[in-house]
């Protein structure tokens, strides 16, 4: 495990987030090669049931009726629940379960036993009542150690700070944008011309490899900037803005 490599190559990453790049597929990348994995996910769970977005490293994607199957018993999985409530949550499955209960239960016989998963070391990026942001280590025949552990605690902490700077800036830009003269960020097209289409929240994430709060920071943004109250006026204005040429401003 080249530690050094991972680190430097990790305030890199860090360094683009708090910029606002999407790095996330190459922030896995490195921890699959770094610590060995037989996979490393990323995963954005929405808390109230409508919706998990996701990002696997070392396997296919999820075809949704598995996703299905993970947001049906998630509520179920004890590790889960450790994460979502637990003010200090550990970080391998194995401090919290006893796995060879764990392997009798439905989650673990329906959702990894076809992969073989079980271990897991999990790394809260954010949580919220609303919604828990996770990175996660996962192997078939070893748990992780303490020594592989470390580094990585320590990135994901990186990360999820890299994350709030990233955020705060964007709110201090959005603030600055509500003068209509100002240009919209590509990230701020992006949002609004897919809301424009009628995509929620989640989806528009999806489809920008974005969480559902960053999106709705967006908007907030736009909301100032136009004054608009719905997605219906907003979308009005957008493709207003698109037909004229002009930037996009507020209601007349």
């Amino acid at each position: 495990m080249d530690v050094a490599r991972m680190a430097r190559r990790g305030a890199d990453l860090c360094h683009a987030v708090a910029e606002g790049h999407e790095v996330m597929p190459e922030v896995l990348r490195l921890l699959a090669d770094g610590v060995g994995t037989d996979m490393v996910s990323w995963s954005c769970i929405q808390l109230n049931g409508t919706g998990t977005q996701l990002l696997q490293h070392g396997r296919g994607p999820l075809e949704q009726p598995g996703m299905a199957e993970w947001e049906r018993l998630l509520p179920t999985h004890p590790y889960a629940t450790h994460l979502i409530t637990d003010p200090a949550p550990r970080t391998r499955l194995t401090d919290v379960v006893d796995l060879v209960q764990f392997q009798r239960s439905e989650v673990y016989q329906v959702l990894l036993a076809p992969t073989g998963d079980r271990y897991q070391a999990a790394f809260v990026l954010d949580r919220s009542p609303e919604e828990l942001t996770l990175l996660s280590l996962w192997r078939v025949r070893r748990d992780f150690t303490d020594e592989e552990v470390a580094p990585v605690e320590r990135l994901a902490a990186a990360l999820a700070a890299s994350a709030r700077v990233r955020d705060n800036l964007e709110a201090l830009r959005g603030m600055a944008e509500a003068d209509p003269a100002t240009p919209l960020t590509p990230r701020q097209t992006q949002v609004v011309a897919l809301v424009a289409l009628g995509l929620t929240n989640e989806q528009a994430a999806r489809r920008l490899g974005l969480s559902p709060r960053t999106v709705r920071k967006h908007l907030e943004s736009l909301f100032a900037r136009t004054g608009a109250t719905s997605r219906t006026e907003l979308a009005v204005l957008w493709r207003e803005s698109v037909r004229t040429g002009m930037p996009l401003g507020p209601l007349r």
